[in-house]
């Protein structure tokens, strides 16, 4: 099984998407024939999953004449613990429609958790068992509960820039985000109705949208959302940092350039959507 893993792993890597600027790629996304599913999974996005080495990452975009689809996957372990107490944004940018906002902030961080979730993932000084083998791959426990149990809501941003909606993850807007992890990777899906992103841009139902701009960052860290008691701190409590995981594929470190930092991860990427 991990042979195989590996494998698949390494004809991934083979491919990069096309650097338009310092830290803006451009790829093309596919026609989702209906075989995607946003599962926390990215096994179903077979070769279309592309590698990033300045950002250290995997993704893809996909498309049918309903939905976008996106996946994210990060095998930086330093990466994932801040996503996991800071959060993902994901912003989408219509190009040449100024003045809206759509964001997207799931997971939503420390912020987004009860206290009795803070105490369970507070076990053995670990992020929630972030530093073990996950999905038992050595046959340890995952003291990690899933994603859907420790946060339960995503943040909507838009149109306006101060404007900001809590929704359940089970919503009728049509948006679906699952974030998984598998071989000690973090695996961020989601599907967002592109009508819905043309009525927070004010677009006509009539006029097609070619390409988006996608954008990920981690948001600051603010004392305001972090619990008030009982919170991750303090020198025994198995604080956030620590060496940082291998690359995905064999390739060890930390991403390049600007993106070096996991404190300020951010990643964009132009998509030219696909017709029908």
């Amino acid at each position: 099984m991990k042979q195989k893993s590996m494998i698949y792993i390494s004809a991934m890597i083979m491919v990069s998407f096309i650097l338009i600027g310092c830290n803006k790629g451009s790829v093309q996304s596919i026609w989702n024939d209906q075989q995607l599913k946003i599962d926390g999974f990215y096994a179903d996005w077979g070769t279309n999953l592309l590698y990033n080495e300045k950002s250290n990452l995997g993704f893809a975009v996909a498309n049918d004449s309903n939905c976008i689809y996106l996946c994210l996957v990060s095998a930086d372990q330093q990466v994932i613990r801040q996503v996991m107490m800071r959060g993902l944004e994901l912003k989408i940018d219509v190009p040449k429609m100024k003045g809206h906002t759509f964001k997207i902030k799931y997971p939503v961080g420390m912020e987004g958790m009860d206290m009795s979730m803070m105490r369970s993932m507070r076990s053995g000084g670990k992020m929630g068992g972030f530093d073990q083998d996950w999905m038992g791959e050595t046959g340890g426990p995952d003291m990690t509960p899933p994603m859907e149990e420790m946060q339960t809501e995503f943040h909507l941003y838009g149109p306006g820039r101060d404007d900001k909606r809590i929704i359940p993850m089970q919503n009728n807007m049509g948006i679906d985000i699952n974030v998984g992890r598998s071989q000690r990777q973090l695996v961020y899906e989601i599907k967002i109705p592109i009508q819905l992103i043309k009525d927070y841009f004010e677009i006509d139902q009539s006029i097609a949208i070619a390409e988006m701009v996608l954008n990920f960052k981690m948001p600051e860290m603010k004392m305001a959302d972090m619990p008030s008691r009982g919170g991750m701190g303090g020198p025994s409590g198995g604080g956030m940092g620590g060496p940082s995981g291998g690359g995905m594929g064999g390739h060890p470190g930390r991403p390049d350039g600007m993106n070096s930092n996991s404190d300020n991860f951010k990643f964009s990427v132009r998509a030219s959507l696909a017709a029908s």
